[in-house]
């Protein structure tokens, strides 16, 4: 027989009656809840108790050391023993040899409705604060929503702000419901929720746990311009949580000491990792110009378009910035005669260079596909997309000249 046995706890408070007697199934099978495993699992361990029982209750945030002393001290003499208090439940087991009955009294529903009234009027509040927050934010700032919005695919930040805002409002409001629904149905005799529910709930409060962690180590990480670097030092945010438990197995003490360094570890690496990582950058003032040959740049040089007046001077910049979605890189050379050529290549995740093309679309040529061109007096644009690249070509240079247009996909390595 297995040793331990490791399974999810992170159910919804309101669920207490539903916890109880998913542990009455597992001690039935010979388990024993013995404490926490983390953040949303409980550890079991085997046991040969055959009369084992739980009792879970929803715990009162506000009651005091001497409250909870009480409280405990009552459940003994029922003939229970506290084992941890998990999600805003306390969790009890019988004592052996003892059998106690699980009651609910009127009292304990009275008081059980205070909780989760209690739980509803701060929600609201923390809710209006944060919605007041955010709104002052965006007035002062003059951020609105479609400059959020606009090609969000180029920062992670972004990214996750404009997944997280309208997913943590869906979740904010399931939750005020839940909360009135417990008030209201839960705080008098009911029967417990079946598993797929509770196991749902559980997830999308394990969810939302995950995406509000995820949100704040994205934004803090931003400042980082290497998407290698973001990419490794957000693994280890996520690593320090499983390897503080495997550490501190026994010691939670010592487990949270781990917890704690290896964030603020995390924390520190990525303020030094902003200010030392440089940016992908390159230009002929500084760097001269021999990276202007090198394909790994993703150059449309002027001589592979057509001739350069002898004297003709150039000056040439490139850049390049990441994101988990898109790699986005911008190469431009201004010439003495009045030539200019700007180049933009996204390279796009499966399924986006649809998207990011129809972003940077003008109006009147949103909606139409294949290689479009936009003509502006002596000022020529055009957009194709080839495969998972989008490339945006600005310039002086007229882009639907038949020879010009040969040479931009040899070099480009359009289709």
């Amino acid at each position: 027989m297995k040793q331990r046995l490791i399974r999810p706890l992170a159910f919804p408070f309101g669920d207490y009656e539903g916890v109880r007697r998913y542990l009455d199934t597992l001690a039935q099978k010979g388990w024993a809840l013995t404490r926490r495993a983390g953040l949303f699992c409980g550890l079991f361990e085997p046991t040969r108790r055959t009369e084992l029982t739980y009792d879970v209750v929803p715990a009162d945030p506000r009651r005091t050391p001497a409250d909870l002393e009480s409280q405990v001290r009552q459940r003994r003499e029922d003939g229970w023993e506290p084992v941890d208090t998990l999600w805003g439940m306390d969790i009890y087991r019988s004592l052996p040899c003892e059998g106690p009955e699980v009651r609910r009294t009127e009292e304990d529903y009275r008081s059980w409705r205070g909780v989760f009234r209690n739980w509803l009027l701060w929600s609201v509040a923390f809710l209006l604060v944060t919605v007041l927050a955010l709104g002052l934010l965006a007035w002062y700032s003059g951020l609105t929503w479609s400059q959020l919005a606009r090609q969000w695919y180029l920062s992670d930040s972004r990214t996750m702000l404009c997944l997280f805002l309208p997913l943590a409002g869906l979740l904010a409001l399931a939750w005020l419901g839940w909360l009135l629904w417990c008030m209201l149905r839960r705080c008098r005799p009911h029967a417990p929720s079946g598993g797929p529910a509770m196991g749902f709930r559980c997830f999308l409060q394990i969810f939302a746990v995950l995406l509000v962690a995820a949100l704040l180590i994205v934004l803090w990480v931003s400042q980082i311009p290497r998407l290698w670097v973001r990419v490794m030092l957000t693994v280890c945010f996520f690593a320090m949580p499983v390897l503080s438990a495997l550490i501190g197995r026994e010691d939670r003490q010592r487990r949270l000491l781990i917890l704690g360094s290896g964030v603020l570890i995390c924390f520190l690496a990525a303020m030094v990792l902003g200010w030392v990582v440089p940016e992908v950058t390159l230009d002929t003032v500084s760097d001269g110009s021999a990276w202007r040959g090198d394909s790994a740049y993703a150059c449309l040089l002027r001589e592979e378009v057509e001739e350069v007046p002898d004297g003709a001077e150039v000056t040439a910049y490139y850049d390049q910035t990441a994101s988990l979605l898109v790699r986005q890189e911008s190469y431009s050379e201004s010439w003495s005669d009045g030539v200019v050529i700007e180049v933009t290549v996204y390279t796009c995740a499966p399924g986006l260079a649809g998207v990011v093309l129809d972003d940077l679309l003008p109006v009147t040529l949103s909606g139409t596909e294949g290689t479009l061109s936009l003509d502006t007096g002596s000022w020529h644009q055009r957009w194709v997309r080839a495969g998972n690249r989008v490339v945006c070509l600005d310039g002086t240079l007229d882009w639907t000249d038949e020879s010009v247009w040969e040479s931009v996909c040899d070099a480009l390595e359009l289709e």
